[in-house]
């Protein structure tokens, strides 16, 4: 579990400017690695307090900023809004 939160914490922060590839990349890294922090009985407590902080500086800054507007509490609220997020930004990208 050491190893997943600390591939989590190296995971370099993405923008809506960088290619489709990398964005692509970067969220579906992110994603499993939450993934598999769950899969290994993550406490939710620890999920809270430690990786919404973390994961939320890996984001683009309208995506955070989306977040804050929002209101939005916990980790499921958060992990859901990156699908969103980026299940817009695939479809109205081209590049």
């Amino acid at each position: 579990m050491n190893a997943l939160r600390e591939k989590l914490m190296s995971m370099s922060p993405f923008s809506e400017s960088d290619s489709i590839t990398k964005v692509r990349k970067s969220v579906n890294e992110l994603l499993g690695t939450i993934q598999e922090l769950e899969n290994l009985g993550m406490d939710p407590n620890l999920v809270e307090s430690f990786l919404v902080p973390l994961v939320r500086k890996k984001l683009p800054r309208e995506w955070d900023k989306r977040w804050v507007r929002e209101g939005k509490k916990g980790f499921a609220a958060l992990r859901e809004l990156i699908r969103q997020e980026y299940e817009v930004y695939e479809h109205t990208d081209q590049g």
